[in-house]
């Protein structure tokens, strides 16, 4: 999977694509959560609509609390908009992380995604 970031305004645009696997996708989870702590980003716009294949129900709840157990590591908890579409992306792990204190949504668009973010708090 390869990342690109970019900080746009107030909101740090994370572009990933490829085929996910769960060692890439934590790895790559951790590079946007570092790079938001140290920009002190509190909105990511995640487009994975490039990111192809699927993981299994074990491998999401272990991303999920991958991302929340980092990101909380660094002391942030952003708001989080994932773009993605099934099978890959279909709310489970998005659904872990919010139990956990992770604050996120999940949207086929990017459109609708950057204004949920610009509209939250």
């Amino acid at each position: 999977m390869t990342l690109s970031l970019e900080m746009q305004s107030d909101v740090l645009l994370a572009t990933l694509s490829g085929e996910i696997s769960e060692s890439l996708a934590a790895s790559r989870i951790k590079d946007v959560l570092r790079y938001a702590a140290d920009k002190r980003a509190t909105k990511i716009l995640a487009n994975c609509l490039a990111v192809t294949g699927k993981l299994s129900i074990m491998e999401r709840y272990s991303l999920a609390i991958t991302a929340v157990t980092f990101a909380h590591s660094t002391r942030i908890n952003p708001r989080v908009a994932i773009v993605g579409l099934p099978p890959t992306f279909d709310g489970f792990a998005l659904r872990v992380a919010i139990n956990r204190g992770g604050k996120g949504a999940l949207f086929s668009d990017l459109e609708t995604a950057l204004d949920w973010l610009k509209h939250t708090r």
